[in-house]
């Protein structure tokens, strides 16, 4: 990182100032493929209620030269949405045990200088310090065809010790920019044992 970007670490409430950033970043680095997500602002508040609400969760901020360009989230799956317990409980899997990985966001530019991994690390880092954790978990987006030039990040996720669980997947919905209504999308979950300090 070069010395106008900084990494800012909140919980809970802390992250509620920052709402209206998160949520803009959300929108645009998640209209991109493979989300290609058509979102708005009123949603995007709404979703992020969910870690201000958690004392336990997690935001690492990247802000360079005081602008948000990049954020990450985690939370106890127990303190997660239902919908986001349910594959996992179907699957035998306690969420109590798991730490759940929400996002990870970055502008292009600021992309291929560590910060991803400096994110993983930060995260993993709280989920090790919460009573009764075990994995981290998280989710992405599995699409039939990939455009030329694409670049995957599943490389990278299992540099960082994730696995592919076969089998544990889920739906959302959400409405793909250029559609006129939501369609539903197969994500498929990762999983990571943590090493215990």
């Amino acid at each position: 990182m070069d010395a106008g970007t900084t990494i800012t670490e909140v919980r809970g409430r802390e992250g509620e100032r920052f709402v209206e950033g998160l949520a803009s970043l959300r929108i645009r680095v998640f209209r991109d493929f493979p989300y290609l997500y058509d979102g708005n602002m009123e949603y995007e508040k709404k979703y992020l209620q969910t870690y201000f609400s958690s004392p336990r969760s997690f935001l690492a901020l990247c802000f360079s030269h005081g602008t948000l360009v990049g954020a990450c989230t985690a939370i106890p799956l127990a303190d997660e949405e239902e919908s986001f317990q349910r594959p996992f409980v179907r699957n035998g899997i306690d969420p109590k045990t798991l730490c759940y990985y929400g996002e990870s966001m970055l502008l292009p530019e600021l992309r291929g200088r560590g910060i991803g991994r400096d994110f993983m690390a930060r995260r993993e880092r709280h989920a090790r310090s919460l009573a009764g954790v075990t994995h981290a978990a998280f989710c992405a987006v599995i699409r039939k065809a990939t455009p030329a030039g694409y670049r995957s990040l599943e490389p990278f996720w299992e540099s960082v010790g994730f696995r592919k669980i076969p089998g544990l997947e889920t739906e959302y919905s959400w409405k793909d920019i250029g559609e006129a209504a939501e369609t539903t999308k197969r994500m498929q979950f990762w999983m990571k044992k943590l090493e215990m300090q």
